[in-house]
């Protein structure tokens, strides 16, 4: 199963895995920090509306060091491999983008959003960008 919204794809996780993964804020506060999750069901209401079915990504282990922490503005941080086995009711206006995810070993895994609109990520990568051209090899 696969849903379109605002001109966006999203499949449940057995249909495609790279269009199941969501970045959301929780119960559609928009003041909290963004969860990450898969999408198990795509779920059409009675009012024909739609919502998703998903597992949260849990936390890194205890005691997990997340490499990404210098970089606020590279959009990546380490989570655990292991989703959650609870589902939480996402409404696609909650959705903010997909992700990316590698495994870094058998615990830890690297999220990385894949936000079509992100100005400081652009900014990060003018400012790198001018800095190696100012580089002389």
């Amino acid at each position: 199963a696969r849903h379109r919204f605002d001109n966006v794809f999203f499949s449940r996780a057995s249909t495609h895995v790279g269009n199941s993964l969501i970045l959301y804020y929780p119960d559609g506060d928009y003041r909290a920090t963004p969860l990450s999750g898969s999408i198990k069901y795509i779920v059409v209401t009675k009012n024909k509306g739609v919502v998703y079915a998903v597992r949260r990504q849990l936390p890194a282990p205890s005691g997990s060091l997340d490499p990404f922490r210098f970089y606020p503005h590279f959009l990546a941080k380490t989570y655990s491999t292991t989703l959650s086995t609870d589902l939480q009711i996402i409404y696609p206006e909650w959705v903010i983008s997909h992700y990316a995810w590698w495994k870094l070993d058998k615990d830890r895994a690297v999220v990385l959003t894949l936000s079509r609109v992100s100005p400081p990520f652009y900014l990060y990568f003018e400012k790198l960008a001018h800095l190696v051209c100012r580089i002389k090899y």
